[in-house]
């Protein structure tokens, strides 16, 4: 994929009109989209011209996911550090990222005028400007060992189930976890197994007694086979989500 630098336009060329435009290249979406040249004096390519589909990267999923649970509230990157463990420098790279993807608020504050402070204040707008730039939230499915499984957060209905009394849990146990953490799980060989979901995140730093976010839970329950039109599953995940109604937009 052609890399361009810089993620701002010109003042008085928001659209990027001066830009010249070299040729294509094709990305995941399928493609062909174009390739830019800066004119003399213009500034550079915004993010999203730069990945047409906004595809993010496991770290932006995460902030997204997390951020998307926190409306109306002040974020910055020392807050999203200590929520998930990221480095310093992968937190500020991903709320830089996904703010040219979705609409949220910026402002600098600090004694030294180089504290960022983002916000979101529309939790649907941001939902829905998105959910297409994260893509699957679950990129696979491996069965475990009950063992090997068993200090990953319960996702999907299981998770579901735990939190609301009117519905029942599968019979195997739905579990979630990142790339990295799948790739050292045991898998299962006898009868015995757990499901585990694989995600385009890692859901262990925002996973509370033993189970996923309520917005990994929506995005797991959506995976689910038949979920989406289950009346019993949206009953549950609306009861379950009546302080963040918002959230229903993932599943």
């Amino acid at each position: 994929m052609q890399t361009l630098l810089g993620s701002t336009v010109r003042a008085d060329d928001p659209d990027g009109a001066s830009l010249q435009e070299l040729g294509t290249f094709t990305t995941l979406d399928g493609g062909p989209h174009p390739i830019y040249a800066n004119d003399p004096g213009a500034a550079f390519m915004p993010y999203t011209a730069m990945h047409p589909r906004g595809w993010m990267t496991p770290s932006m999923r995460l902030t997204f996911v997390w951020m998307a649970q926190r409306p109306w509230e002040n974020i910055t990157v020392s807050r999203l550090v200590e929520s998930t463990g990221m480095s310093l420098a992968t937190a500020k790279r991903s709320l830089a990222g996904l703010r040219d993807l979705v609409p949220m608020s910026v402002r600098i504050s600090g004694p030294t005028g180089r504290t960022h402070v983002y916000r979101i204040d529309n939790p649907r707008a941001f939902i829905a400007a998105g959910i297409v730039p994260l893509g699957a939230a679950v990129v696979s499915r491996v069965k475990a060992e009950p063992e090997a499984a068993a200090k990953l957060p319960l996702a999907g209905l299981s998770a579901l189930a735990a939190r609301c009394s009117g519905i029942s849990a599968p019979e195997v146990e739905i579990r979630a976890c990142g790339r990295k953490r799948a790739r050292k799980l045991a898998r299962a060989h006898g009868d015995e197994s757990t499901e585990v979901l694989v995600l385009s995140y890692d859901p262990l730093p925002m996973a509370e007694d033993g189970l996923v976010d309520p917005a990994t839970m929506a995005l797991t329950c959506a995976s689910a086979p038949g979920a989406r039109v289950g009346l019993l599953v949206a009953a549950a995940l609306e009861e379950t989500l009546a302080d963040s109604p918002w959230l229903l937009e993932l599943a």
